[in-house]
């Protein structure tokens, strides 16, 4: 009785366990997905003119497959709270195995390719110039779970798309929709994905020599600013859009947001103005006393965005003298943490002495500095 859960379900044990129809299965779901074409012929509101019948069946297999691939552990010796007998390993999960030994190079190509087409069509259909004319994928957070569960269980698909692939393909829909969701508490979730993702490609050197790739895209974000440079200069622009007007529940990310923007700095070759001025708004902000004594972890954002600063001037100091001039423009704001003293700051800001944490009037202070830099 100690070892029953009440939450666990004894049909995904089941489907998710060793069978002889789980490699057909899966490999018909996954060709479903992968193969799935939302531009069809390109003839304009041709959806119209056609059943629902292959939209249908492709939101049914996503769904099956981010539920089958959800449950369980990949591995025989890992333990999940629906086990019967605590000294029994329960059986793996055979989907999660069955992702994790993709190893043909022509499988994991179109595989990658057919999930980066559907999330591609997320913005693809609203860039149109007719208003609805085109197919517009509606379960791209089922397909944004299957890219994470083949990142997270395939190391070897995680590293044949960074090595032979266009890997701006994920990565634009992917800050496309961290952009478009940044406003909605609804969509929280998807902003974690999202970010999770960006943070696992980010710790392979390979992404962030990809990202110095021309950016060309014609996306429909009106409140970005407009700027000429590379993908790297669109991750750092959309990011810092992201924590000046998100939503408060994403405060949680900023660190993420950072680790991401620090991970590729090394390898940053150039970074367009735009880009460079939003990185030392973010610093001035985030290093002001009433944003930095606000919360005992925010000392940490500036540390990570000092970090940035140094590796881009050290590792690819000729290639960017938009961010010296700016770091120069500002080097009071730098000056500025020499002095930085908690009992200065208490009496030039008017801080009540026992107001800590990130909640009420600090809240809306940091609210007013991050409109600031808007």
């Amino acid at each position: 009785p100690e070892a029953f859960d009440p939450f666990a379900s004894r049909w995904a044990e089941v489907a998710t366990g060793p069978g002889p129809l789980a490699g057909p299965l899966f490999a018909s779901l996954v060709n479903t997905v992968a193969g799935f074409d939302p531009v069809g012929w390109g003839v304009p509101y041709g959806t119209a003119l056609a059943t629902d019948a292959p939209q249908l069946l492709l939101e049914v297999a996503a769904q099956a497959l981010a539920a089958l691939l959800d449950h369980g552990a990949p591995g025989p010796h890992n333990h999940h709270h629906g086990a019967q007998d605590e000294g029994e390993a329960p059986p793996p999960n055979v989907f999660r195995r069955l992702l994790g030994e993709i190893r043909d190079p022509k499988a994991m190509t179109t595989i990658y390719r057919g999930l980066t087409r559907l999330l591609n069509n997320v913005h693809e259909a609203e860039s149109t110039y007719l208003p609805g004319s085109a197919y517009k994928v509606m379960c791209h957070q089922e397909i944004l779970v299957l890219v994470w569960k083949l990142v997270e269980e395939n190391d070897a698909f995680c590293q044949h798309i960074l090595k032979h692939c266009d890997i701006t393909r994920l990565v634009v829909p992917v800050l496309f929709l961290m952009y478009e969701a940044r406003q909605q508490p609804a969509k929280v979730g998807l902003v974690h994905i999202c970010t999770f993702l960006l943070l696992k490609l980010s710790g392979e050197r390979a992404l962030g020599v990809l990202l110095n790739k021309p950016y060309q895209e014609r996306l429909p974000m009106v409140d970005l600013p407009i700027f000429q440079g590379t993908h790297a200069d669109f991750l750092i622009v959309t990011l810092q859009k992201i924590i000046v007007t998100g939503t408060d529940k994403l405060s949680s990310l900023y660190h993420c947001f950072l680790t991401i923007v620090c991970n590729i700095s090394p390898y940053c070759k150039t970074l367009s103005l735009v880009a460079s001025v939003k990185l030392v708004n973010l610093f001035e902000t985030f290093s002001s006393p009433r944003f930095f004594f606000s919360s005992e972890t925010n000392h940490l954002f500036v540390a990570l965005l000092l970090e940035i600063f140094n590796n881009i001037i050290q590792y690819q100091y000729a290639g960017n003298p938009h961010l010296v001039y700016a770091i120069v423009r500002r080097k009071q704001v730098f000056s500025r943490l020499t002095h930085l003293e908690l009992p200065m700051a208490v009496r030039n800001l008017s801080i009540p002495p026992g107001v800590t944490g990130t909640g009420g009037a600090a809240e809306a202070d940091l609210d007013a500095s991050l409109a600031t830099v808007e």
